[in-house]
């Protein structure tokens, strides 16, 4: 057997080389064509049966709620500034990608609202169409009478003159002066009709697009700061601040593309050093490298075949797993050299493969889980390390050099660690010790754990670009916009019945201090339903007629005066306001942002300012059919904690599998803790330590915690596998060393990532794989060796 590998056949090893080769270019050829990279953090909410607000957020976060775009323009004159504005929205009307803009009330605003609600004044009378009897009544009429002449007399006399004829009730007037109420906030118009808030234009726009769709959403901002920076060139005190959801997305998958290109670079390099100083020869990075391509390419493209696309924080995540997958082909480059009387392969295919199917148990535990994101990292993961150790076998192992010299540096450090090794197993005290100080560690840092289920927690919140966009949503809208409530239907009538509803209840929930006021589709247009229900009692009151007549007269109004109204009472009651006439006019700018579709229901938005206790809002619709009160922080949160409880199920699940799967191969408990105890510990010390250093966990420390485990496993495993003799025992433990090695290039560099969840994921394994690699071969002494391993010669 040339060069002492097991099985070897020329034509058979040719032809498996060849087809690896084939598969290797089909998969990066399909992973080149049709990779997309996606930032929606909406992947990382729970679809559970239990989550219906979850689901409905993500519904919502793809409705053109998230795709609108606010623009100010500040510095230099008023003029200056209205111009800049009205520049920018010119250009915006002419982009493709924007479905609409709106810089100014729109001509001819006054004149439809006056068409559209005149004549249905009384259909708007009283939401409330029960107290409309008692308003009606001789004694409200007297007083409605004295109001009127009071305010014939004041500023608003010459309005009332024209109107009061036929709106005697001034239920016009009072419409009016709830649109104006519920206009409140920091947006105001000019004279010419342009929308300002305070020393900002401000311009108002649209995406066909989801906020999330980057290939769309970064050439639409890319050309609208090309167009400003022309407009600032002219006038360098102009200023542009925007706010909107498609630029968070972008500036989040740009820092996690930068993160992952720099991270890869740099482990990429140190990896190929760390290669060069051990092995000394190009062949051996090469071959490094083969089963981490590999790995990442099929992963990507069994992605891509599944989901479509692959999530930024995926391939951040799911890379840094296989970069793990390099350990296959170190130890098998270690036992090659060092054991030059041994078949390389068939000596380490046991380890290698028992090591890959306990990371496989580990993370299909997530394939389980009810949030799209994690389930996308698991199937990345479990693909990702299949096809690495098919590729050690298929493609390393038949191209090792046929000359197996170790080199001076692989020979001196394997004999050290050999002796190192027999140094712990010389005493069992001393062998003991590492595991002691990791318990006594995991008693000091495991009180102190604190874990935060926060979405937050994973995005940084006070970059300059989110300061942004909290100075404009601040300026222009003066809502909480991560709070809203949702009234949904089946028909657009159904929610809008519901609308009223919550309508109502925040009115209450005003008046008993839960928040401070809310901006409602119901302002504007009612229900058919209640708008029916008020001509109803108006139109149904056979003597309202009279009495206005002589209550009016008493006042000192003329007879007569009020016959408009009296021939409208004859007349049929007009027919109902509705949403398509609204939108068809020129108020459809004041009404479109209220209502969404919602795949396949129709969604009406309250918009909130101020809430003070969220969960007694909510507490509000908890027996209302069809309205949701809407807290983004508050659901995430609980999906998170949620998923954090659900994800140790699914560990323990995967402990489980992991367990039965080192049984299997030892037959033997202190086999099976001397393998399983390093990583579970490892994993243990992790948590203490940044416990102990401040930190706050969320829920990606505890999906890195999984790759602890795994690889903790890794290593108890090869040390295990590992013979007692020195060639052997110092093959094994060389290999863990460049093993941890490997790791911390691949991971521990994430810890210096600009995005917090790369962060997190880097300070987790960084600190749990030296501890395993502590721990490792003090648990192989105290719990027992290789000799407890029942020989394999399968190749």
């Amino acid at each position: 057997m040339p060069g002492g590998r097991v099985g070897y056949n020329p034509g058979v090893t040719r032809g498996r080389l060849t087809g690896g080769v084939a598969a290797l270019v089909l998969l990066g050829a399909y992973a080149a064509l049709r990779l997309e990279v996606s930032t929606d953090v909406t992947e990382f909410l729970a679809l559970n049966d239990g989550a219906d607000r979850a689901r409905l957020s993500r519904r919502l976060a793809r409705s053109e709620l998230t795709r609108t775009l606010i623009i100010t323009v500040g510095g230099a004159s008023e003029a200056r500034r209205l111009a800049a504005a009205g520049e920018l929205a010119s250009f915006a009307r002419a982009h493709p990608e924007v479905a609409w803009v709106q810089d100014r009330v729109p001509e001819g605003l006054e004149r439809a609202f006056y068409e559209l609600y005149f004549p249905r004044r009384l259909l708007f009378f009283d939401d409330r169409p029960e107290r409309i009897p008692a308003a009606l009544s001789s004694t409200s009429l007297a007083r409605a009478a004295r109001d009127l002449k009071r305010r014939l007399a004041g500023p608003v006399g010459d309005f009332l003159k024209r109107t009061a004829p036929a709106d005697p009730l001034q239920a016009f007037p009072a419409l009016l002066e709830r649109l104006q109420a519920a206009s409140e906030g920091g947006l105001t118009v000019t004279a010419e009709g342009r929308f300002v808030a305070g020393d900002w234009a401000v311009v108002f726009l649209a995406t066909r697009s989801s906020a999330f769709a980057s290939a769309r959403q970064r050439p639409l901002l890319a050309a609208l700061e090309r167009r400003f920076a022309a407009l600032k060139a002219a006038d360098p005190s102009l200023r542009l601040e925007m706010s909107g959801v498609n630029r968070m997305a972008i500036a989040n998958e740009e820092s996690i593309k930068a993160d992952v290109t720099r991270i890869s670079l740099l482990s990429t390099l140190g990896i190929a050093v760390l290669f060069l100083l051990l092995f000394r020869a190009l062949r051996p990075l090469a071959l490094g490298y083969l089963p981490l391509v590999s790995g990442v390419l099929a992963a990507t493209a069994v992605s891509l075949l599944l989901f479509r696309k692959v999530h930024g924080i995926t391939l951040a995540f799911g890379s840094s797993l296989l970069g793990v997958c390099i350990d296959y082909p170190v130890h098998l480059l270690n036992h090659h050299a060092l054991r030059p009387r041994g078949r390389a392969l068939a000596r380490v295919w046991p380890g290698l493969r028992l090591g890959a199917l306990t990371t496989v148990a580990g993370f299909a535990g997530l394939l389980f889980t009810g949030f799209p994101g994690i389930r996308e990292i698991a199937v990345f993961g479990v693909s990702g390390v299949l096809a690495a150790l098919v590729a050690t076998r298929v493609l390393c192992a038949p191209l090792l050099p046929p000359a197996r010299r170790a080199t001076p540096l692989q020979r001196a450090l394997a004999t050290g660690l050999s002796g190192l090794s027999r140094w712990l197993a010389a005493s069992r005290w001393r062998a003991r010790t590492p595991l002691l100080a990791a318990l006594a560690l995991c008693a000091l840092g495991l009180p102190r754990v604190r874990w935060l289920d926060d979405p937050r927690a994973l995005y940084d919140a006070d970059t300059p670009l989110a300061r942004e966009q909290r100075r404009v949503r601040d300026r222009v809208a003066r809502v909480d916009g991560a709070r809203v409530v949702v009234a949904l239907g089946r028909t657009l009538e159904e929610a809008l019945r519901r609308n009223d509803e919550a309508h109502f209840r925040l009115r209450a929930a005003e008046e008993e201090g839960l928040l401070r006021s809310h901006r409602s589709l119901h302002s504007f247009l009612w229900s058919t339903d209640l708008q029916r229900r008020n001509a109803a009692a108006i139109w149904n009151d056979a003597g309202l007629a009279q009495r206005v007549e002589e209550c009016f007269a008493a006042e000192g109004f003329r007879p007569g005066a009020f016959r408009p109204f009296f021939e409208a009472l004859r007349a049929s009651p007009p027919e109902p306001l509705t949403l398509p006439e609204l939108l068809a006019s020129p108020l459809a700018p004041l009404v479109r942002g209220f209502v969404v579709d919602l795949e396949g229901e129709v969604g009406v938005l309250t918009f909130l300012r101020g809430v003070r206790d969220g969960p007694a809002l909510e507490q509000r619709f908890a027996d209302a059919p069809g309205i949701h009160y809407v807290d983004q922080h508050l659901i995430l949160g609980r999906a998170y904690r949620s998923y954090r409880e659900e994800l140790t199920w699914l560990v323990g699940l995967g402990l489980g599998a992991v367990l039965a799967l080192l049984f299997l191969r030892y037959r033997s408990l202190r086999g099976v803790l001397a393998a399983f105890v390093p990583s579970l510990l490892a994993a243990a010390c992790a948590v203490a330590v940044l416990a102990l250093c401040g930190a706050t966990l969320h829920l990606l420390h505890l999906t890195a915690l999984l790759l602890v485990l795994s690889i903790g496993a890794d290593y108890g495993i090869f040390l295990v596998e590992a013979r007692d003799d020195v060639e052997d025992l110092g093959a094994a433990a060389l290999g863990v060393c460049v093993a941890c090695g490997t790791t911390l290039l691949a991971f521990g560099l994430l810890a210096l990532s600009e995005a917090p969840v790369l962060r997190a994921i880097g300070s987790t394994v960084g600190v749990g794989v030296l501890s395993a690699l502590a721990l490792a071969p003090a648990a192989r002494v105290v719990f027992g060796s290789r000799r407890e391993v029942p020989c394999s010669t399968s190749s």
